[in-house]
């Protein structure tokens, strides 16, 4: 499922038609989910290439250069290490290299979309009809502890990519900014959000995993386990009814959806953030303060000049670059052409004045 499907089906669940009007086909014979169904339009934004709000892809070489050294450390090399032997079965089976963490991590991705929709390696039977000696030994039982143990990488893999202050700044700052943004417009009309959005009472945003597990790795609040399908962050924004210029920001993570379809019942988990003060909001609650919340994130404003800040260089800096460097070398080979000729000539005068004297 990608993030468009998400938005999709959360707006057809937060807004069935109210009207006859709305609705596609009323008739006796139309399916319920035609009736209770309108399409409603979401705001989509740059390509994703070039989005920072809601995606990790936007090139920054920098990032990448210190998110391979985090994936390439000892402790990840010592995971691949005791592994081997299991590493080494499955290149067989899947012909191909399992040398990082990354490329664990993908396997177990894969296997576990596979086993949640019902499909299992052993029992895969190739076109060639070559099937594979250690795959032929597989059971169920044993495929599934497989799937447990590649787990340890791919929790490896978002352990490690994200732990880097300037990692979390380009890959989560522009998203935590934008709701620090839209919290402060609230609080006050001196401070209008970017997006001049202030009367909107609820923010929807859809993204993936990894865009997740930033912001929970950035506000220090992961609990070293995998986001799940539809994982949910909210942040919420309190008033204080002692205090109306005291505001307040609630953390909830909802990360057991597979529970929704049996029991019906969203069941959140209050997440308290490191390093906020936590002030009592009422006899229940323990909430943190809105300025010790926009304190905290500020760390992690996103780069004001992205290319600069990623070292990445335009075309022309580096055709200029290369100019500055050839010309550089040519002024110096001139230079030197020079002082050889000078040589030479000095040498000529000294003989020929030695030869009128004798």
């Amino acid at each position: 499922m990608n993030d468009k499907t998400a938005s999709d089906l959360i707006s057809s669940g937060a807004y069935p038609p109210n009207s006859s009007l709305a609705r596609w086909n009323i008739s006796s014979t139309s399916e319920p989910l035609a009736k209770l169904w309108q399409p409603t339009p979401i705001k989509t934004f740059i390509p994703a290439d070039e989005d920072t709000l809601l995606r990790i892809n936007k090139p920054c070489p920098e990032a990448d250069e210190i998110k391979e050294r985090l994936l390439d450390s000892r402790r990840n090399r010592r995971l691949l290490q005791r592994y081997r032997p299991l590493l080494d079965q499955l290149e067989r089976i899947l012909s191909d290299h399992l040398h990082t963490i990354e490329q664990v991590s993908n396997v177990h991705e894969n296997m576990n979309i596979m086993h949640e929709n019902g499909y299992y390696w052993y029992k895969w039977e190739p076109e060639s009809g070559n099937r594979s000696e250690e795959l032929s030994k597989w059971t169920q039982e044993s495929e599934e502890e497989i799937r447990r143990q590649l787990r340890l990488f791919e929790v490896a893999k978002y352990r490690s990519m994200f732990d880097d202050d300037f990692i979390k700044q380009v890959r989560a700052g522009e998203l935590l900014h934008r709701i620090g943004d839209i919290f402060k417009s609230r609080r006050s009309v001196m401070e209008p959000a970017s997006d001049s959005d202030r009367d909107y009472r609820l923010h929807l945003y859809s993204t993936h995993d990894t865009k997740l597990a930033a912001l929970l790795q950035t506000l220090n609040v992961w609990n070293q386990e995998l986001v799940p399908y539809l994982g949910t962050l909210m942040f919420e924004l309190h008033q204080s009814r002692e205090n109306s210029s005291q505001y307040y920001v609630q953390l909830w993570y909802l990360n057991e959806t597979a529970d929704l379809l049996e029991t019906q019942e969203l069941r959140p988990h209050r997440l308290d953030i490191p390093g906020c003060d936590q002030e009592e909001f009422d006899e229940q609650n323990l909430m943190c303060p809105l300025d010790e919340f926009l304190f905290l994130i500020q760390p992690f404003s996103p780069p004001q000049d992205w290319k600069h800040s990623c070292g990445i260089h335009s075309e022309l800096t580096a055709m200029i670059s290369v100019n500055i460097l050839l010309l550089i070398v040519n002024l110096t080979m001139m230079f030197f052409l020079l002082m050889g000729i000078m040589y030479v000539c000095s040498c000529i005068n000294s003989r020929s004045g030695y030869e009128r004297l004798r």
